[in-house]
């Protein structure tokens, strides 16, 4: 361990307090530890930290779903069922420098848009400990009105995002169900006993 390169260590070590998950394989990649600003970050935020380790699958889905929420996607889809046909996104793995570009915008990544805007990325800056990833995730199926800073507030919207996909609502529903759980307050939450 003495003669391990140190970026490389302290990276590591970030990423798996962060997730608390062993070493994905494109972290062996020592292309990653090469760039100062991925370093930086993850270094510096719990959330650069999560994501990293997550990278390649947040890439993927986050990509997949901005093709099929575009307009041309859904008149392919269209086209192909008149004819008999589906349409399906196929994935590559992202290379080492696709990781390192999207980590360059790191609070954007589960931005619908790719772009970061102040609510998400004050949540992800402050990510407290032990959020399931799942629950981080969650975070990319809603613009956030204003940032979660508690541990409860991320779980509490985690949980909402999971439910989102299990249950089928009606827009009216969901749009309730959105605002009660994301208009909650950490003293609220304290008080309802959550």
């Amino acid at each position: 361990m003495a003669n391990a390169n140190q970026t490389i260590v302290s990276v590591q070590k970030a990423v798996f307090s962060a997730s608390g998950h062993p070493t994905e394989s494109h972290l062996l990649d020592l292309k990653l530890y090469d760039d100062p600003i991925l370093v930086k970050d993850v270094l510096a935020s719990r959330g650069a930290a999560t994501l990293l380790q997550y990278a390649p699958a947040v890439i993927v889905k986050m990509n997949a779903a901005r093709i099929r929420g575009t307009p041309e996607y859904k008149e392919m889809e269209e086209l192909a069922k008149s004819v008999g046909f589906n349409i399906s996104i196929t994935r590559e793995e992202p290379t080492t420098q696709q990781i390192i570009d999207t980590m360059h915008n790191w609070t954007g990544m589960l931005s619908f848009s790719g772009k970061p805007y102040e609510s998400l990325s004050a949540t992800l800056l402050n990510l407290p400990k032990n959020i399931p990833f799942d629950y981080v995730f969650g975070l990319s199926d809603h613009k956030l009105l204003e940032p979660l800073l508690s541990r409860s507030s991320v779980l509490l919207a985690g949980i909402f995002a999971e439910a989102e996909r299990r249950i089928e609502w009606s827009e009216g529903d969901k749009l309730k169900a959105e605002a009660v759980f994301f208009r909650f307050k950490d003293l609220e939450i304290k008080k309802a006993n959550i």
